[in-house]
């Protein structure tokens, strides 16, 4: 697509001889472009990929010279970004030959192709670039080129990858759209009121809108072009087979009101996509007309890659392309599908409804519906019961393909129909498939088209299964055993089973066994009806989940029924186990074991050394004999603990069985085989002695085993088939606390009895012999105990103790003594303790959990700290030892440490660690505690952080203290024991002098540094960074001190020196505060001192800083308004604000007027709304003074008016000390400079003399002669003396501003800058025939002030004057009837000037030669003024003629023999004469020379219309050369030329 219309020239009508001649030129002309065969040609061009590489997949546009590729997204939309695909390498093709684009398959090679062409009628080649080359080509098919159709500006192209077809659309205007096929070139134009024809017929859009060139196709061979009508864009669809056209789609949003200006147009990833001429891209759904627009801004601005395009100007886009095809647009069928329910069970009907709506505006015939249901058939069964309707009426019924899976549907949909389908299927009972019903309909060219995503086009129902599965355990059960029940209900399908029901019938089973009430399901309500014996479930079954249901019964003994245990669970239509089913998994049957065993041991427990008997008895349940039966009892949870007696005998009734027990030491086992008689009980009995100790678990286990189907079948668990016998048995332990003792400490000892076995023990006891301790001890006779009792024997030194202890119980017997100061003995404190056999503690054991031994410790403590003194900050670590010299453990050992007399100057840095022990801290005690073994030495460090600044009395003073039998008991004075720590401490103040200074003034700051500790402070040092001062003053480098050493290195004074304890350093320096001061305000600093001081880095100690605001002025001068003229009054505005940080008492300025008052004059009005103004007109100033506190303006004002007299310039300075405003200053808020306008307005007239009809072109031309803009300039042209000559062209324009036309003044306003200048012009047409004064009279007025002012006009700059040309010709002949032949005739030219204007050279001509085909001129012509003559067959005169004068011409013709006419007709193109054709009236003759009418010339066809101007862009140059020459087309016209006089001649015979 190309560039906006331009407005097309008319041309004027010519006579039907110019016709004639201009016909002959036309099919001269014409047979030169379609005739001549240009030479084929190829060019270089270079793209992104080399060679350029394009394809299918993108979007691509063009401008006037490149063509380009849009960037595809992961979804395969065009994004903004792009790159060059055709750019010229070298100086072809000729300019604009890419401003239209379509991209297609090559027809030579198959390969993808873009086709370019011009948009001008000069240029209609067509060209070719083939992907994967660097060349363009204008060789299109077999070698051969091919021409667009002649005589259209064609503004876009579209190819069919399909058809080889390419199509083109005009530059706009009415739509008129071509064919052609690129293999052969056969072309077809359609246009709108003949070939193409709307579908409806009346459509307002097609009839009345504009065509949007650009074109894109659809998949059924339609093509698509764009309207615009009403500022809505649409797009059309035509059949190039038919010409029908219909509109498709109706474009809103941004991209709808471009219009025209929507160059381009494509169809991609199903997408329309429109192309801005400014560079926008805009994406429109085909379904709604929605359009928006791409992101990222402009194509033109978004090029990446290593080349950019050739520039396309002010139109980056002319065409859109892209080789993917469309659908039908026109058809638009929307498809929905849904079922009637989102979820089902087996059994279930699930009902499906599919809508098919046409939403297009054509019909969209042959629609074919295709409802895939393999994915449903698998789990369900097709009902056959499919049918179609539409608008109530019944359709073919939809056809099923049970091979296929497919039900399908086939008919027309008309715009605006909606088909409705409907069938059904039934779950199976179960679903064979995934259980789940999923399927997908498809109708071609829909939103449900193969391969679409669209989830209006599927539906899915999830089905719910149910599996029951029922068991029993354990199976064959016996009399008095309990049975378990297990019901799963399982759910593996796709959707929840609600409302699932489980009914088990226990009537044949409660006949037998008694229910136990302890039903439960681990999900849902299961309850039991003991009315009507039966169980039920309810609840909900997840999706892939399973609900277990237990219950359990105990079988009676005896059993009381049929001795079976039968029944079956029920579950809902569509589970496993509806009501009636036969499948075993809903049931069980399991009959009841016949032969009952049981087993008994005495005693119930027992003791080491006890002799436990066993029994077992067996019979029948019904008392009936059975033989072979074998008994078998596993000893070995026994013999671990006991030992078998060999007495195993069997007896029935009393009497001994035929066969006997025995028993397999190897394998532990006591086996019996024999016959149980009818009605009796076999009886075996045999015993075992436990072991002292006994070994093993200390619990006599065993079990008899019987054969299957006897209550002790194997692997039963019943405990009536075993017998658990506990044995008591005692674990004796003895300990002693502590581990070791010190001389005086009490000794606790503590002897425990536990019985471990798992039966009581009667009479345990135990004796404990303290002949070894009580050599170093005394007996503290405290002796007791948690159960028994215990007796001391002080002669013999023994401790005994008895009593009985419960199994697994515990009896606890403490006793103490006390050592000795100094123990007596061996220094070790030794005793064992004695229990009964088969204890842990038998005599002479040598467990060693029976026995102690308790060594003695003693504890040395000693304290030290570093450093020896210490800074603010420091840190003194202190260590303490503590070590035990002795032989045995000091057990407890421990110390306190006050640090009270540290922490009134120090800090605790909670760091306690030791090397053993525990260390803890309770301010303002550190303890420490350990068991020290003999020998061992302990290290305990902790450290403090003297406080910045020390807060109390400047030492470190503290001591530890230990038990009383350390070396450090409490009131202890040994130096060893304490430390003591003395402190250095700085304290550091300064000050600064005045408090608020003035700007130049002197401010002293004062540092004092103080030892105010108990120890000198070496390398005592002071920071002071004067940054924060130095925005605003200056330092004095005036820096002393009273002790040590100072410096400065800016910004920076430092002090270095030592200071003693108790002793003062001072330092003084000074700055002066600069005018202005340029910083903050605030003269802010900080001193620096040492860490450990009261002034480290960052200390917010307001003793360490001083901040000393200063006043500042801030002085802003404006003047209102900023562009005056002559009379104006400006006014001017001064602020001073007080932007520092201290009150300015003094605050003030002075203005010099001397620069103003030569322009203007003051008008003594200057006020302020604070302080004092007053005005000096000798020596023209203003002044101000006042007090102003930080942050408040005072405002002053005054104002003077424009006089214009002195340079054009108002130009003052405001200065004020201590401010921006500083004399001097370059500040431009101290400076105001007002210059001023001048306007001079001129106005011209173009011609100077104007012909009726002709056009007189008016100039004003507006220009700024002063130093200032102009605004609101303006100006008034009178046309009243004009229009009474002439009509007004509607055409004013001017440069700037804005132009205005009510009748009859003409007005203009505008700004105009300095040295400017404004153009305004405008036409008035001069009446033909004349009226008026003959006289276009009129004068431009503009404000006052200007040299045209409206209260006068004395500049004639101002006006203009234009005479109108006017000439009568009258034209005669004597006679004036016929004459006979050989007769004279005389011709008469009179010539009037009737204008106001000279002709300073008027031409008039007549034509002889219908006069002298039968006459002889005579040679006599003449003329009252100027010249006449013939040449060949035309008489022409020429001269001056003066306004009012009158030339009369005559000459004479003597008639010849023949007969005939004697026509002849003057002439003129002197402009404002008439006879400018021969027809007009009194311009022609005709004599006859003989009686008779001539016959009727024919007459000429109405010549045909010039084809208009093509529409053409700005551009650097003309348009590319068409391929003709200038010699050529001079010889063609030169051809022409003979040739329109040969016709000429040849009517003229005709006309005889």
């Amino acid at each position: 697509m190309v560039v906006a219309q331009r407005r097309r020239r008319a041309l004027k009508p010519l006579s039907r001889r110019v016709f004639s001649f201009g016909t002959v030129l036309a099919v001269l002309f014409g047979t030169l472009v379609t005739t001549g065969t240009a030479q084929a040609a190829t060019w270089p061009v270079q793209g992104e990929n080399d060679p350029s590489t394009f394809d299918c997949d993108h979007l691509y546009y063009s401008n006037f010279r490149s063509g380009m590729q849009f960037r595809a997204g992961a979804a395969g939309d065009a994004e903004i970004q792009n790159t060059v695909i055709s750019k010229r390498a070298g100086a072809g093709p000729p300019d604009y030959w890419s401003t239209n684009l379509a991209l297609g398959k090559d027809p030579d090679t198959g390969r993808v192709a873009a086709f370019y062409s011009s948009y001008t009628t000069g240029n209609l080649t067509l060209y070719k670039h083939v992907s994967g080359t660097n060349t363009v080509t204008d060789e299109i098919a077999g070698g051969e080129s091919r021409k667009l159709p002649a005589g259209v500006n064609w503004g876009g192209l579209g190819a069919d990858p399909a058809t080889g077809m390419l199509y083109g659309a005009q530059n706009g205007g009415a739509p008129v759209l071509f064919a052609m096929n690129l293999a052969s070139g056969a072309t077809k134009t359609f246009s709108r009121g003949s070939t193409l024809k709307p579908v409806p017929a009346n459509d307002p859009v097609f009839t009345g809108g504009s065509l949007v060139p650009d074109l894109f196709v659809d998949s059924s061979g339609g093509v698509y072009y764009g309207i615009v009508y009403g500022g809505q864009s649409y797009i059309y669809r035509f059949d190039p087979d038919t010409g029908e056209t219909t509109q498709a789609v109706k474009v809103t949003g941004p991209g709808s009101s471009n219009g025209f200006n929507n160059y381009g147009m494509a169809f991609l990833n199903g997408s329309i996509y429109l192309g801005y001429y400014g560079g926008a891209l805009y994406k429109v759904d085909p379904r709604t007309g929605v359009s928006r627009q791409v992101p990222g801004g402009n194509a033109h601005t978004n090029q990446v890659g290593r080349i950019t395009s050739e520039s396309g100007g002010t139109w980056p886009i002319t065409d859109l392309a892209s080789c993917s095809i469309a659908p039908d647009l026109t058809k638009r069928l929307v498809v929905a599908k849904k079922a009637d329910k989102t979820d089902a069970k087996p059994g279930d009907k699930v009902t499906y409804t599919v809508t098919v709506a046409n939403e297009g505006t054509a019909t969209a015939p042959g629609t074919v519906v295709t409802d895939d249901l393999t994915g449903v058939v698998d789990d369900a069964a097709y009902n056959d019961d499919a049918k179609a309707l539409s608008g109530g009426t019944e359709l073919a019924k939809p056809r099923y393909d049970a091979a296929g899976k497919r039900l399908t549907w086939t008919g027309d949909l008309d715009p605006g129909a909606t088909v409705t389908i409907t069938y059904s299927v039934t779950i199976g009972s179960p679903p064979g498939g995934d259980k789940k019903l999923d399927n997908v309909v498809t109708v071609p060219d829909s939103n449900c088209a193969e391969g679409g995503n669209d989830p209006e086009c599927t539906a899915q129902v999830a089905v719910a299964t149910l599996k029951i599965v029922k068991t029993s355990a354990p199976a064959k059960p016996m009399p008095g055993q309990k049975v378990t029940y297990t019901i799963k209900l399982t759910n593996d399908g796709t959707a929840d089973w609600a409302d699932a029901t489980a009914v088990d019938d226990l009537s044949d089973v409660v006949d037998d066994a008694a229910y136990n009430s302890d039903a439960t399901a681990t999900t849902g309500l299961v309850t039991y009806s003991a009315t009507e014996k039966t169980l039920r479930w309810a609840g909900t079954v997840g999706k892939g989940s399973t609900v277990t249901i237990t219950y359990s019964v105990t079988v009676a003994d005896p059993p009381g029924g049929n001795k079976r245990l039968t029944n079956a669970v029920v579950g809902p239509d569509g589970s496993t186990c509806p009501d009636g089913a036969t499948d075993p998994d809903c049931g069980t049957d399991e009959p009841i074991n016949a032969v009952v065993i049981t087993k008994s041991a005495a005693p119930d427990s027992a003791k080491p050394g006890d002799v436990v008997t066993y029994t077992l008895t067996a019979r029948t349940l019904d008392g009936s004999a059975a033989a072979g039966v074998k008994l078998t009892d596993d000893l070995s949870g026994v013999v671990d603990d006991a030992t078998y007696n060999g007495d195993a005998v069997a007896k029935a009734d009393g009497t001994p069985t035929p066969a006997q027990p025995g028993y397999d030491s190897a394998t532990t086992t006591l086996t019996w085989t024999g016959d149980i008689p009818a009605g009796k009980t076999v009886t075996i009995t045999y015993s075992v002695k436990v072991g002292t100790p006994p070994a093993g678990d200390k619990v006599l286990r065993n079990a008899v085993t019987g054969p299957d189907g006897s209550t002790c079948p194997p692997g039963s668990t019943d405990p009536a088939c075993g017998t658990v016998t506990p044995i008591g048995a005692l674990e004796i332990k003895k300990t002693a606390s502590p581990a070791s003792a010190m001389p005086g400490d009490k000794v606790t000892y503590t002897v425990k009895v536990r019985n471990v076995g798992s039966a009581a023990y009667p009479g345990a006891s135990f004796s404990d012999d303290l002949t070894g301790v009580l050599d170093d001890a005394t007996w503290n006779g405290d002796a007791s105990a948690t159960a028994g009792a215990t007796t001391f024997d002080e002669p013999g030194r023994k401790l005994t103790w008895s009593g009985d202890v419960a199994a697994g119980s515990t009896a606890t017997v403490t006793y103490s003594v006390t050592v000795g100061k100094p123990p007596a003995g061996d220094r070790r404190l030794t005793n064992v303790v004695v229990g009964p056999d088969g204890s842990t503690c038998p005599e002479n054991s040598g467990d060693p959990d029976c026995a102690t031994e308790t060594p003695l410790g003693a504890l040395v403590l000693a304290k030290t700290a570093a450093p020896a003194s210490a800074k603010p900050g420091q840190i003194v670590t202190y260590t303490v030892t503590a070590s035990n010299p002795g032989t045995g453990v000091y057990r407890d050992a421990r110390f306190t440490d006050d640090l009270s007399g540290a922490l009134d100057d120090a800090t605790y840095n909670r760091d306690a660690r030791a090397t053993a022990g525990t260390v803890a801290y309770a301010e303002p005690n550190l303890t420490w505690t350990a068991d020290l073994p003999a020998g061992a030495t302990v290290t305990i460090t902790y450290s403090v952080t003297v406080n910045k600044p020390p807060a109390g009395d400047r030492t470190l003073r503290n001591a530890v203290t230990g038990t009383d039998d350390s070396t450090c008991p409490p009131g202890s004075t040994d130096p060893d024991c304490s430390a003591v720590t003395p402190i250095a401490s700085l304290k550091i103040v300064k000050t600064a002098e005045p408090s608020a200074p003035r700007p130049g003034e002197r401010l002293t700051y004062t540092v004092r540094v103080e030892n105010t500790g108990t120890a000198a402070y070496p390398g005592a040092r002071v920071r002071d960074d004067l940054t924060g001062v130095l925005d605003d003053a200056t330092y004095n480098d005036d820096a002393t001190a009273t002790g040590g050493t100072t410096g400065y290195e800016a910004p920076v004074v430092t002090w270095t020196g030592d200071v003693a304890a108790g002793a003062t350093v001072t330092i003084t320096y000074s700055v002066t505060v600069n005018s202005p001061p340029g910083g903050d305000k605030k003269l802010t600093n900080a001193v620096v001192g040492t860490p450990d001081g009261n002034c480290p880095p960052d200390s917010a100690d307001p003793d360490c800083g001083t901040v000393t605001p200063v006043p500042s002025l801030k002085i802003r001068k404006t003047a209102t308004p900023e562009e005056v003229k002559t009379g104006d009054t400006v006014t001017y505005t001064v602020t001073v604000e007080n932007v520092g940080a201290a009150t300015d008492p003094t605050a003030s300025f002075t203005d010099d007027l001397s620069g103003v008052l030569d322009d203007a004059t003051y008008n003594g009005d200057a006020k302020t709304d604070t302080g004092t103004v007053t005005v000096t007109v000798v020596k023209p100033a203003l002044t101000w003074t006042g007090s102003l506190a930080p942050g408040d303006k005072a405002t002053i004002t005054y104002s003077v008016v424009v006089t214009n007299k002195g340079d054009k310039r108002l130009v003052n300075v405001v200065t004020g000390s201590g401010s921006n405003c500083e004399e001097g200053s370059e500040d431009p808020d101290c400076r105001n400079e007002l210059p001023t306008p001048a306007l001079r307005i001129t106005k011209s007239a173009d011609p100077a003399v104007a012909a009726p009809g002709g056009k007189v072109t008016y100039t004003v031309v507006v220009r700024n002669t002063g130093q200032a803009p102009y605004p609101g300039a303006s100006f008034t042209d009178d046309l009243t003396k004009v229009l009474d000559d002439a009509t007004y062209n509607e055409d004013a324009k001017a440069t700037a501003g804005s132009v205005a036309y009510k009748a009859p003044k003409l007005t203009w306003t505008g700004t105009v800058a300095p040295g400017a200048t404004v153009t305004v012009t405008y036409s008035a047409t001069v009446a033909k025939p004349t009226r008026g004064d003959h006289f276009l009279d009129n004068a431009v007025s503009g404000d006052e002030g200007t040299n045209c002012p409206p209260s006068g006009q004395a500049d004639p700059a101002c006006s203009t004057r234009t005479p109108v040309l006017s000439m009568v010709i009258a034209k005669s002949a004597s006679p004036s009837g016929s004459v006979a032949p050989g007769g004279k005739v005389v011709y008469t030219l009179s010539l009037t000037n009737t204008g106001t204007g000279v002709y300073d050279d008027a031409v008039v001509t007549d034509d002889l030669s219908g006069v002298l085909s039968g006459a002889t001129y005579n040679g006599d012509a003449k003329a009252t003024s100027g010249s006449v003559a013939l040449t060949g067959k035309t008489l022409r005169w020429h001269g001056k003629l003066a306004v009012g004068q009158k030339v009369v011409v005559t000459y004479s013709v003597t008639a010849g023999s023949g007969e005939g006419k004697l026509r002849n007709a003057v002439t003129s193109t002197t402009p404002g004469a008439n006879c400018v054709t021969a027809a007009e009236p009194g311009c022609s003759t005709e004599t006859p020379v003989t009686p008779g009418e001539p016959p009727t010339p024919p007459v000429d066809p109405t010549p045909p219309v010039d084809p208009p101007d093509p529409v053409r862009p700005p551009g650097p140059g003309p348009l590319a050369s068409t391929g003709s020459h200038t010699g050529d087309l001079l010889a063609l016209a030169f051809a022409a030329l003979l040739a329109g006089v040969w016709m000429l001649r040849y009517a003229r015979r005709r006309a005889r």
